[in-house]
Protein backbone atom coordinates (compact mmCIF):
# COMPACT_ATOMS: atom_id res chain seq x y z
CA UNK A 1 0.00 0.00 0.00
CA UNK A 2 1.29 3.26 -0.88
CA UNK A 3 -0.14 6.05 1.33
CA UNK A 4 0.48 10.11 0.13
CA UNK A 5 -0.05 12.60 2.79
CA UNK A 6 -0.18 16.33 2.58
CA UNK A 7 1.65 19.58 4.21
CA UNK A 8 2.50 18.79 7.84
CA UNK A 9 4.62 21.70 8.93
CA UNK A 10 5.75 19.85 12.08
CA UNK A 11 6.69 16.46 11.13
CA UNK A 12 6.00 14.55 15.08
CA UNK A 13 2.33 15.70 14.01
CA UNK A 14 2.82 12.48 11.92
CA UNK A 15 3.09 10.05 15.10
CA UNK A 16 -0.48 11.45 16.43
CA UNK A 17 -2.28 11.28 12.87
CA UNK A 18 -0.76 8.21 11.78
CA UNK A 19 -1.52 6.22 15.08
CA UNK A 20 -5.17 7.98 15.11
CA UNK A 21 -6.04 6.36 11.51
CA UNK A 22 -3.83 2.86 13.10
CA UNK A 23 -1.63 3.37 9.50
CA UNK A 24 0.73 0.54 9.38
CA UNK A 25 2.55 -1.80 6.61
CA UNK A 26 3.16 0.98 3.97
CA UNK A 27 5.25 3.43 2.35
CA UNK A 28 3.65 7.09 3.07
CA UNK A 29 4.77 10.06 0.68
CA UNK A 30 5.12 13.33 2.40
CA UNK A 31 4.95 15.69 -0.28
CA UNK A 32 7.12 18.58 1.32
CA UNK A 33 6.90 21.41 4.21
CA UNK A 34 7.84 19.11 6.51
CA UNK A 35 9.01 20.85 8.75
CA UNK A 36 12.32 19.86 8.97
CA UNK A 37 15.17 22.24 9.94
CA UNK A 38 12.53 24.77 11.09
CA UNK A 39 13.80 26.37 14.78
CA UNK A 40 16.35 23.51 15.05
CA UNK A 41 18.04 24.00 18.17
CA UNK A 42 20.52 22.13 20.12
CA UNK A 43 20.24 18.84 17.53
CA UNK A 44 16.60 18.86 18.68
CA UNK A 45 15.73 17.60 15.17
CA UNK A 46 18.23 14.39 15.37
CA UNK A 47 15.95 13.74 18.53
CA UNK A 48 12.51 14.59 17.41
CA UNK A 49 13.37 12.75 14.10
CA UNK A 50 14.77 9.53 16.34
CA UNK A 51 11.19 9.43 17.85
CA UNK A 52 9.69 9.62 14.49
CA UNK A 53 11.50 6.93 13.15
CA UNK A 54 10.76 4.42 16.03
CA UNK A 55 6.82 4.83 15.23
CA UNK A 56 7.71 4.65 11.58
CA UNK A 57 9.81 0.94 12.77
CA UNK A 58 6.25 -0.32 15.45
CA UNK A 59 4.35 0.73 12.62
CA UNK A 60 6.16 -0.74 9.87
CA UNK A 61 6.06 2.61 7.60
CA UNK A 62 8.93 3.85 5.18
CA UNK A 63 8.72 7.36 5.01
CA UNK A 64 9.71 9.33 1.54
CA UNK A 65 9.70 13.39 2.06
CA UNK A 66 10.39 16.15 -0.45
CA UNK A 67 11.59 19.27 0.44
CA UNK A 68 8.61 22.10 0.73
CA UNK A 69 9.47 25.71 1.13
CA UNK A 70 9.47 25.39 4.79
CA UNK A 71 12.09 23.14 4.99
CA UNK A 72 15.67 23.47 5.44
CA UNK A 73 17.07 22.10 2.13
CA UNK A 74 20.89 20.92 3.48
CA UNK A 75 18.72 17.79 4.31
CA UNK A 76 18.07 17.43 0.98
CA UNK A 77 21.40 17.07 -0.92
CA UNK A 78 21.77 13.36 -0.34
CA UNK A 79 23.63 13.12 3.24
CA UNK A 80 20.68 12.53 5.22
CA UNK A 81 19.25 9.49 2.76
CA UNK A 82 21.23 7.01 5.06
CA UNK A 83 20.56 8.58 8.75
CA UNK A 84 17.39 6.94 9.80
CA UNK A 85 16.61 3.35 8.84
CA UNK A 86 12.47 4.61 7.61
CA UNK A 87 13.29 8.10 6.50
CA UNK A 88 14.22 8.70 3.27
CA UNK A 89 15.02 12.78 2.43
CA UNK A 90 14.72 12.86 -1.47
CA UNK A 91 17.01 14.90 -3.36
CA UNK A 92 15.33 16.64 -6.01
CA UNK A 93 14.73 14.89 -9.46
CA UNK A 94 15.02 11.48 -7.65
CA UNK A 95 13.14 8.46 -9.19
CA UNK A 96 12.29 5.51 -7.10
CA UNK A 97 10.54 2.68 -7.69
CA UNK A 98 8.21 2.03 -4.95
CA UNK A 99 6.44 -1.27 -4.87
CA UNK A 100 5.13 -1.19 -8.25
CA UNK A 101 5.23 2.49 -8.87
CA UNK A 102 8.01 4.30 -10.41
CA UNK A 103 8.00 8.08 -9.20
CA UNK A 104 9.79 10.92 -10.00
CA UNK A 105 10.33 13.35 -6.75
CA UNK A 106 10.88 17.57 -7.20
CA UNK A 107 10.91 19.15 -4.75
CA UNK A 108 11.03 22.90 -3.74
CA UNK A 109 8.63 26.32 -4.08
CA UNK A 110 8.33 30.28 -3.42
CA UNK A 111 6.73 31.39 0.10
CA UNK A 112 5.06 33.66 -0.33
CA UNK A 113 5.61 34.84 3.56
CA UNK A 114 9.06 35.73 3.28
CA UNK A 115 9.20 39.29 4.17
CA UNK A 116 7.57 41.18 6.32
CA UNK A 117 4.34 42.58 5.45
CA UNK A 118 2.73 45.79 7.78
CA UNK A 119 -0.73 44.83 5.94
CA UNK A 120 -1.03 41.26 7.60
CA UNK A 121 -1.41 41.38 11.47
CA UNK A 122 1.12 39.22 13.53
CA UNK A 123 -0.43 38.92 17.42
CA UNK A 124 2.74 37.56 18.38
CA UNK A 125 4.91 40.51 17.21
CA UNK A 126 5.33 43.56 19.43
CA UNK A 127 5.29 45.42 16.17
CA UNK A 128 1.60 44.53 15.28
CA UNK A 129 2.29 43.38 12.06
CA UNK A 130 4.32 39.94 10.44
CA UNK A 131 8.01 40.68 10.12
CA UNK A 132 8.91 37.93 7.59
CA UNK A 133 10.80 35.44 8.24
CA UNK A 134 14.66 34.56 8.46
CA UNK A 135 17.07 33.31 6.40
CA UNK A 136 18.58 30.24 7.84
CA UNK A 137 16.13 29.88 10.60
CA UNK A 138 12.76 29.40 9.23
CA UNK A 139 13.51 30.93 5.40
CA UNK A 140 16.64 29.73 2.71
CA UNK A 141 17.85 30.99 -0.51
CA UNK A 142 17.79 28.46 -1.80
CA UNK A 143 14.26 27.20 -1.13
CA UNK A 144 12.31 27.52 -4.15
CA UNK A 145 12.13 25.31 -7.52
CA UNK A 146 15.19 24.15 -9.48
CA UNK A 147 14.11 23.71 -13.27
CA UNK A 148 17.02 21.23 -14.40
CA UNK A 149 14.97 20.70 -18.14
CA UNK A 150 17.88 17.78 -19.04
CA UNK A 151 17.35 15.80 -15.85
CA UNK A 152 13.61 15.83 -17.35
CA UNK A 153 14.35 15.09 -20.70
CA UNK A 154 16.10 12.10 -19.37
CA UNK A 155 13.04 10.66 -17.50
CA UNK A 156 12.22 7.33 -19.05
CA UNK A 157 9.14 4.80 -17.33
CA UNK A 158 7.73 6.78 -14.86
CA UNK A 159 4.00 6.47 -13.45
CA UNK A 160 4.03 8.98 -11.27
CA UNK A 161 5.42 12.95 -10.23
CA UNK A 162 5.37 13.96 -6.91
CA UNK A 163 6.41 17.66 -6.85
CA UNK A 164 5.36 20.22 -3.57
CA UNK A 165 4.14 23.10 -6.27
CA UNK A 166 2.05 22.32 -9.92
CA UNK A 167 1.93 23.23 -13.07
CA UNK A 168 -0.13 26.37 -13.91
CA UNK A 169 -2.72 24.62 -15.64
CA UNK A 170 -4.56 22.64 -12.56
CA UNK A 171 -6.16 24.96 -9.60
CA UNK A 172 -5.68 26.93 -7.99
CA UNK A 173 -5.43 28.69 -11.16
CA UNK A 174 -6.15 32.40 -8.91
CA UNK A 175 -2.98 33.11 -6.47
CA UNK A 176 -5.61 33.32 -3.84
CA UNK A 177 -4.72 34.61 -0.89
CA UNK A 178 -1.11 35.71 -2.08
CA UNK A 179 -2.50 38.95 -3.32
CA UNK A 180 -1.89 40.50 -0.14
CA UNK A 181 1.78 40.12 0.03
CA UNK A 182 2.93 41.39 -3.60
CA UNK A 183 2.93 45.17 -2.36
CA UNK A 184 5.56 44.28 0.49
CA UNK A 185 7.51 41.79 -1.50
CA UNK A 186 7.55 43.26 -5.66
CA UNK A 187 8.95 40.29 -7.27
CA UNK A 188 6.98 37.91 -5.54
CA UNK A 189 4.28 37.77 -8.16
CA UNK A 190 6.47 36.99 -11.18
CA UNK A 191 8.44 34.71 -9.30
CA UNK A 192 5.48 32.50 -8.34
CA UNK A 193 4.68 32.69 -12.03
CA UNK A 194 7.50 31.26 -13.51
CA UNK A 195 7.71 28.52 -10.67
CA UNK A 196 3.91 27.35 -12.01
CA UNK A 197 5.13 27.88 -15.49
CA UNK A 198 8.52 25.58 -14.87
CA UNK A 199 6.37 23.01 -13.57
CA UNK A 200 3.60 23.09 -16.44
CA UNK A 201 6.78 22.94 -18.72
CA UNK A 202 8.09 19.95 -16.92
CA UNK A 203 4.34 18.11 -17.49
CA UNK A 204 5.14 18.44 -21.11
CA UNK A 205 8.63 17.36 -21.04
CA UNK A 206 7.80 14.23 -18.84
CA UNK A 207 4.69 13.46 -21.10
CA UNK A 208 7.10 13.02 -24.22
CA UNK A 209 8.36 9.87 -22.74
CA UNK A 210 6.44 8.99 -19.99
CA UNK A 211 2.90 7.66 -19.22
CA UNK A 212 2.25 9.94 -16.42
CA UNK A 213 -1.10 8.23 -14.18
CA UNK A 214 -0.86 10.31 -11.60
CA UNK A 215 0.56 13.46 -10.23
CA UNK A 216 0.68 14.89 -6.32
CA UNK A 217 1.54 18.13 -4.70
CA UNK A 218 0.84 19.96 -1.62
CA UNK A 219 1.84 24.20 -1.03
CA UNK A 220 -1.97 25.42 -1.36
CA UNK A 221 -2.96 24.00 1.87
CA UNK A 222 -6.59 22.62 0.16
CA UNK A 223 -8.03 19.18 -1.51
CA UNK A 224 -9.03 19.29 -5.21
CA UNK A 225 -8.68 16.60 -8.02
CA UNK A 226 -8.25 17.17 -11.40
CA UNK A 227 -7.68 15.78 -14.81
CA UNK A 228 -5.42 16.96 -17.85
CA UNK A 229 -4.20 14.53 -20.71
CA UNK A 230 -5.47 11.21 -18.84
CA UNK A 231 -3.37 12.42 -15.99
CA UNK A 232 -4.73 12.77 -12.50
CA UNK A 233 -3.75 15.70 -10.88
CA UNK A 234 -4.35 16.16 -6.96
CA UNK A 235 -3.95 18.64 -4.53
CA UNK A 236 -3.56 17.63 -0.74
CA UNK A 237 -4.53 19.66 1.87
CA UNK A 238 -2.26 19.73 5.41
CA UNK A 239 -2.18 16.48 6.94
CA UNK A 240 -4.24 14.95 4.09
CA UNK A 241 -3.78 10.83 3.50
CA UNK A 242 -4.80 9.35 0.15
CA UNK A 243 -4.44 6.19 -0.86
CA UNK A 244 -2.39 5.61 -4.47
CA UNK A 245 -4.33 2.78 -6.07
Amino acid sequence: MIILLGDVHNYTRIIQHAGAIELSNCDLIQVGDFGVGVFDVSGSDDYRLKELNKFLIQQNIFLHVIRGNHDNPDFFKGNHRNVYSNIDFIPDYTIKQIQDKNILFIGGATSIDRKANPNVPDVMSPTGFYRGRKIGVDYWNDEALFFEEEKLRAVRGIDVVVTHSAPGFVPPYLKTGAEKWFESDPELEEEINVERRNLSDAYFILKQNNKISSWFFGHFHFHVTDYYNNTMFRCLDILEFYELR
